[in-house]
Order: structure tokens, then C-alpha cells, then sequence
């Protein structure tokens, strides 16, 4: 099996195993509003106050993002199965790389929303906000 036949059969069992609510699109985008409801809130306070906890949110959620990627390479439901099938790594490590870039797409989405409530002030720094969290989501 190659990888782009496994990434195909895998985005299947993907998208019949989730419903609407639960796309990874509609949950980055819920958590980016609540990011940036909290950083809105926090602005009111002072652009300072906002920046922090756009930065807290940001860390956090990069920090689950990087600590969900054992679980999109090694412990899945489906892990047992596919080591039973005659797969080799090369596709199964292809098919992981790229949930995990997924995810990581996904977290920038939700922290670059949460930057919005900055741009009332300075659209450049959220600019600058934006670019920090492309840079956590690209490394």
C-alpha cells in the first residue's frame, strides 16, 4: 500500500468516524473565538494585558498540539490494526506527518483568531502576533 492510498482510506475512516461539530475546522475555529473573547476581554484592561494573554493562550495551545503528537503517530485507536496489516513504515509515518500537520494548521487558525481583538489598536502588532503563532504552527 502506498502512502497516498493509506492517507486516502485513513481521511475516510476519518470523516465517517466524525460528525459536523467535531471537524477539526469547526474546533479550531470555536477555540480561536474563545481565545480571542479572552484577549478581547483582557484588552479592555490595556493592549498589554491582551498581548500576555493572547501569548498564555498561544503557548498553551501549541503546548497541547506538540503533546497530542504521539498519539497521532504511535497511540491510536486504529493502531493495532494497522500493525497487523502488511504496511510498511514509510506510508504509516506519511500518513502521521500529516495528521500532525493538520493539527499544527489547525492551532494557527485558532491562535491567529485569537488575535484579532489586537488589530482595534495596532494592526501591525497583531500582524506581529500572527506571525509568532505561524512560526510556533510551522516548526
Amino acid at each position: 500500500m502506498t502512502s497516498r492510498e493509506l492517507l486516502r482510506w485513513s481521511a475516510l475512516a476519518e470523516r465517517r468516524a466524525r460528525t459536523w461539530w467535531s471537524s477539526p475546522l469547526v474546533l479550531a475555529l470555536l477555540a480561536g473565538v474563545a481565545i480571542a473573547a479572552w484577549v478581547a476581554w483582557r484588552h479592555d484592561a490595556s493592549f498589554r494585558s491582551g498581548s500576555n494573554a493572547w501569548l498564555a493562550a498561544t503557548l498553551v495551545a501549541f503546548f497541547v498540539a506538540f503533546m497530542r503528537v504521539p498519539f497521532h503517530v504511535y497511540w491510536r485507536a486504529d493502531a493495532a490494526l494497522l500493525a497487523q496489516l502488511p504496511i510498511e513504515g514509510g506510508p504509516l509515518f506519511d500518513a502521521a506527518l500529516v495528521r500532525c500537520v493538520r493539527a499544527a494548521a489547525a492551532t494557527t487558525l485558532a491562535v491567529a483568531i485569537g488575535a484579532l481583538p489586537l488589530a482595534r489598536d495596532s494592526v501591525e502588532l497583531a500582524l506581529r502576533h500572527a506571525a509568532f503563532g505561524a512560526a510556533l504552527g510551522a516548526g
